[in-house]
């Protein structure tokens, strides 16, 4: 077995011999991170006005329908939709977990 020391320094050889460096057009302290555009349309805002209006914000048939076209866009049998990524994770763990007792 190798003793620590040399498997650090031989990981720290391969991370400085191995490794491209980074140009300095990718990143650059003063210079700000590039940034994608949007692609929001009139149609968009219209449906976000609406919802807002809409008697329900949070679940409601428009949440229903976003979910019902969801699953058909990715083939899935159904969806369902989420207000924050936590909470999405967590109902995925639960699904599998049931899944995994079975």
């Amino acid at each position: 077995m190798r003793r620590p020391e040399f498997q650090l320094r031989y990981r720290l050889w391969l991370a400085v011999y191995l490794c491209p460096p980074m140009p300095d057009t990718m990143f650059h302290p003063t210079r700000p991170l590039p940034y994608g555009g949007q692609n929001i349309t009139e149609a968009d805002v219209a449906a976000v006005t609406a919802s807002l209006h809409a008697d329900y914000l949070t679940q409601g048939p428009t949440v229903a329908e976003f979910e019902k076209q969801f699953a058909a866009y990715v083939g899935a049998r159904c969806s369902a939709a989420s207000d924050a990524c936590a909470a999405a994770w967590a109902a995925q763990s639960a699904v599998i977990l049931s899944y995994s007792a079975l």
